[in-house]
Order: structure tokens, then C-alpha cells, then sequence
């Protein structure tokens, strides 16, 4: 065994590597891209005004992969007036922090609607499938690594016993 004949098992390796993370990217982008969008509204929240509680989150966020996309209004339904973006502040994709209670009485009892716009997997969709594709290619991938480090060790062993080995001629 020569170092050259693992040329082709390390270009195989290197074009599946490639080519599994290149189709993971597609598949990703392809999947965001057919995502259907759909409005969610959240109309009985009442902020707490309180430094530890003073959080929503946002009723559809338990949807399968749940991705916000926009928040149309966020709405002080007792005062009927806006809440400023001043006022709030998105984190992750499902929790809105109230940054200033200045909009409501300081109590924690003004109703507050929020429209927004998200995406999810819905059940037998396009979107589900694309996705238990890539987890399911994702479980693949995590084994590449074991791959590569076999076929490493298994060059490293050919080469140190090649090189103790001495060729005889009876």
C-alpha cells in the first residue's frame, strides 16, 4: 500500500462531504423559500410592568419549526393607540420584551393585540418534508467525521507497517 492508492477513497470523501453540505444549503434556502406565510394574532396578553415578568410570548410559537418572520402592529387594545417599537423588543422567535410600560397604566392590565407573520411546518407539507430531510441527513453527516478519522488512521497504519516491512525473496 502506497500513500497514493488513498487518493480515491479521500477525493470520495472530500466530493460526498461537499456535495451533503452544498445539498443541506440548497434544501435549507429552497425550504425558506416555499415556506407558506401565515398571520397569527395574539389578542388577551396582559404585560406584567414588573423587571422579571415583563416578557410575552407568542402563542404560535409551539408550531414545529416556527420561524417569525415580521410583526405587523403590536396594539394597546384598552387605550386603542399603536405601542412604538420604542416600546417592545423581539428575542428569538417567540418572545416579545416589553422595554417601556409607559403605553399602559403601570399595572400590567392593558389587553394588547399583536399581528404577526410566521412560518412553521404544517403537517404533510412541503416544508415538513424538507426538513425531516435535512434531519435526517444531519444524523449522516455527524458520522462523516468517524469516517474520515478511520480512514486517517487506517492510511497512518498502512504507511508506519510499510515502512517496518521488509520484502523478502525466497
Amino acid at each position: 500500500m502506497e500513500l497514493g492508492d488513498a487518493y480515491p477513497a479521500v477525493v470520495t470523501i472530500v466530493l460526498i462531504g461537499v456535495m451533503l453540505g452544498v445539498g443541506l444549503l440548497v434544501l435549507g434556502t429552497f425550504r425558506d423559500t416555499i415556506a407558506t406565510e401565515y398571520t397569527g394574532t395574539d389578542n388577551t396578553w396582559y404585560p406584567n410592568a414588573s423587571a422579571d415578568e415583563n416578557h410575552s410570548y407568542l402563542s404560535d410559537s409551539a408550531l414545529t419549526n416556527y420561524k417569525l418572520e415580521q410583526v405587523v402592529s403590536v396594539i394597546n387594545a384598552t387605550a386603542a393607540n399603536d405601542i412604538t417599537i420604542s416600546m417592545y423588543e423581539i428575542v428569538g422567535d417567540n418572545r416579545i420584551n416589553w422595554t417601556n410600560a409607559d403605553w399602559g397604566d403601570g399595572a400590567g392590565t392593558e389587553a394588547v393585540n399583536i399581528s404577526t407573520i410566521y412560518t412553521y411546518d404544517l403537517a404533510d407539507s412541503a416544508e415538513e418534508a424538507i426538513t425531516s430531510i435535512k434531519t435526517g441527513t444531519d444524523d449522516f453527516a455527524d458520522w462523516m467525521a468517524i469516517i474520515i478519522i478511520v480512514i486517517a488512521a487506517g492510511i497512518v497504519l498502512g504507511l508506519i507497517l510499510k515502512s517496518f516491512g521488509r520484502e523478502s525473496s525466497i
